[in-house]
């Protein structure tokens, strides 16, 4: 198994972005945490990106992050599994990387939470996460 690193992070500034959606919140991190890197990487130096989403915003996901961040070229898999959201996308981009599958991938992680009333918020999450048959 091939050694692995997280190279670089990045993030949008922490607070309510009522004026920006997804598509715009998505670029920002990615270029924060791609001009992180100290050795510099470029967009067309990954080779894969997993994007960890609870609730989609603005559309299908996958293809939301590659048109948004110009990911056009390489595969995306988006992964949906509750609190355990970014730890599956980060373990699976870990899989692709010590085994030799690519060198480099990104793994993002999005979700607009504030659009709704903060009273019902928590409670509207809830609902998406559990079974309801």
């Amino acid at each position: 198994m091939k050694r692995v690193a997280i190279a670089g992070a990045g993030m949008t500034t922490f607070g309510e972005h009522f004026d920006k959606g997804i598509k715009e919140l998505l670029p920002m991190a990615v270029s924060e945490a791609l001009a992180s890197v100290d050795k510099g990487i470029e967009r067309s130096d990954l080779q894969a990106a997993w994007f960890g989403e609870l609730a989609t915003t603005d559309g299908f996901p996958s293809g939301v992050l590659a048109d948004s961040c110009g990911l056009l070229d390489i595969p995306i898999t988006h992964i949906e599994n509750a609190c355990a959201t970014g730890n599956d996308a980060l373990r699976n981009a870990f899989f692709a990387v010590s085994s030799g599958h690519v060198d480099v991938a990104i793994v993002v992680g999005a979700d607009k939470v504030r659009d709704t009333s903060a009273r019902s918020t928590f409670w509207d999450w809830m609902a998406m996460t559990r079974d309801m048959a």
